[in-house]
């Protein structure tokens, strides 16, 4: 993903946007699933890109300071 991280947004999106599919009813096919990974990963991306990366610039010192 040429340095883009976007696993911490999976992690923390996948449940809501499941617990909306399931509340709404979508759990009845093949399709509900493959549109719920799409939701979570455009919700990820969103994240990384918006609120991760740029929360990362801010930091002063980096955790790893071999790896820059």
């Amino acid at each position: 993903l040429q340095k883009n991280d976007i696993s911490y947004g999976v992690y923390i999106y996948h449940m809501p946007v499941i617990n909306v599919f399931i509340y709404l009813g979508f759990i009845s096919n093949i399709m509900s699933v493959m549109y719920a990974v799409i939701i979570t990963l455009f919700l990820a991306f969103l994240s990384w890109f918006y609120i991760e990366k740029p929360s990362l610039k801010l930091k002063k010192h980096p955790l790893n300071p071999l790896n820059n």
